[in-house]
């Protein structure tokens, strides 16, 4: 969180570290109402872990203006991959879970919520791309650029599997 991040922040003060790169997450904007989301939005906060993603960045703007520490905040959008968590709370691996267990998919809401998945070798290269790029604690995205809604994710998931159950919508 915030504090961990301000402890590495400090130590790398201390220790003559060239560059800080901190990996923040799509949950720093908060609820998101826009199609398009850049890099100088500001949402409504909803849980805590963006409100500590959106600290750890302010941190790192503070430590570049006080401390002239070269620092750049990425925030990473809904990664997904080969060897892809199997204990997580996201709608992906929620909907395989329950596919491969034959169970029916829940979708909470109406379905419409988007998502813009990101494949981790692009994530990757976000991550290298940035370690040349001068940094004064910016913020930068790193998205696939493409969104998807939840339903859609839903019926891929069992086109994919081939699995047959139902998709439900629950409150």
């Amino acid at each position: 969180g915030a504090v961990g991040t301000y402890n590495v922040l400090k130590y790398a003060t201390k220790n003559n570290v060239k560059k800080v790169i901190n990996i923040s997450s799509v949950s720093a904007y908060g609820i998101i109402t826009s199609d398009i989301v850049s890099e100088d939005m500001s949402g409504n906060h909803y849980i805590h872990y963006g409100v500590t993603k959106k600290v750890s960045e302010e941190y790192c703007k503070m430590f570049k203006g006080t401390y002239g520490l070269d620092t750049v905040n990425l925030r990473l959008f809904y990664a997904y991959g080969e060897r892809y968590a199997t204990l997580d709370h996201s709608a992906l691996v929620n909907f395989l879970d329950r596919a491969r267990k034959g169970k029916k998919l829940l979708i909470y809401g109406d379905g419409k919520q988007l998502r813009d998945y990101t494949y981790i070798s692009d994530i990757i290269d976000g991550i290298v791309g940035s370690m040349d790029a001068k940094g004064g604690g910016e913020v930068y995205n790193i998205s696939g650029g493409g969104t998807c809604s939840i339903l859609e994710l839903a019926k891929t998931i069992l086109d994919v599997t081939g699995v047959d159950v139902d998709i439900e919508f629950t409150p």
